[in-house]
């Protein structure tokens, strides 16, 4: 829904605009006190008062540089997380370049870093309209990013290391999703964030239900293997007596 009082596309609140909506609250009404020369936008048909250059403030925005959204947004989401010299305009048009097409986000590689030259780059998105499968591909690239901080060559590489098994129990995935064999899942350590390895389902809730905790993992160990030590000890006091009612009835 445009702006009910200059036509502009984006509505902050109460159906303005940004800038009607600020006018509003500062001069208590919607009508500017300051018009600039050149009563019409020069946009044929358009016929609502200039803003900026000969044009009304919906097609001035229109007509602006296609980053500058992008510069406006990364300025206000992320304060202070990014170069300073990225409050120049020009600057970060220099060193992020240009868009490669209507498709590519500007996204950071490495979300707990700030923003940088080195740490941004321009991602290819896939629309849903290009093949589920690519899409499907590229949104589990997306969460791998933000999660994880990994791609997917990055789990492939390690799938490969591992040779396609569990990094603890050595064994492939068995557990079944929707009818189709689960990933090994991605273990990372919850205090640093960093990516620990890949492991099977029951190997990844398992470590989870013991609070990723050495100290109680020792302690289950233990308590392991002190009740193999009192089967065994069961198991040796059963034979010491079949062998004594052998010599019994052997008399």
């Amino acid at each position: 829904m445009p702006c009910s009082y200059c036509g502009n596309e984006k509505v902050l609140a109460r159906g303005l605009c940004q800038a009607c909506y600020h006018r509003l609250r500062r001069n208590g009404e919607l009508k500017r006190k300051y018009i600039p020369r050149g009563s019409e936008c020069a946009v044929e048909g358009c016929g609502k008062p200039v803003d900026a250059r000969g044009l009304c403030q919906r097609h001035y925005n229109q007509a602006d540089h296609p980053l500058k959204a992008t510069w406006k947004n990364l300025r206000s989401r992320w304060p202070g997380e990014y170069p300073e010299e990225w409050k120049d305009f020009e600057t970060f048009l220099k060193e992020v370049g240009a868009r490669p097409s209507d498709h590519h986000q500007f996204r950071r590689p490495d979300r707990t870093k700030p923003w940088s030259k080195e740490n941004s780059e321009w991602l290819l998105r896939v629309p849903r309209g290009e093949g589920s499968r690519k899409h499907n591909e590229y949104v589990r690239d997306a969460n791998m990013r933000k999660k994880y901080r990994i791609c997917i060559a990055d789990y492939d590489r390690m799938l490969a290391e591992q040779g396609g098994v569990c990094a603890i129990c050595g064994r492939k995935e068995t557990a079944m999703h929707r009818g189709k064999v689960r990933r090994l899942a991605i273990d990372h350590c919850h205090d640093e964030g960093h990516v620990r390895g890949l492991l099977c389902y029951t190997c990844n809730q398992g470590i989870g239900y013991f609070q990723d905790s050495i100290e109680i993992l020792s302690s289950a160990i233990a308590y392991l293997k002190r009740d193999e030590a009192t089967l065994a000890g069961q198991g040796q006091v059963r034979a010491s007596r079949s062998l004594e009612l052998a010599g019994v009835d052997g008399e």
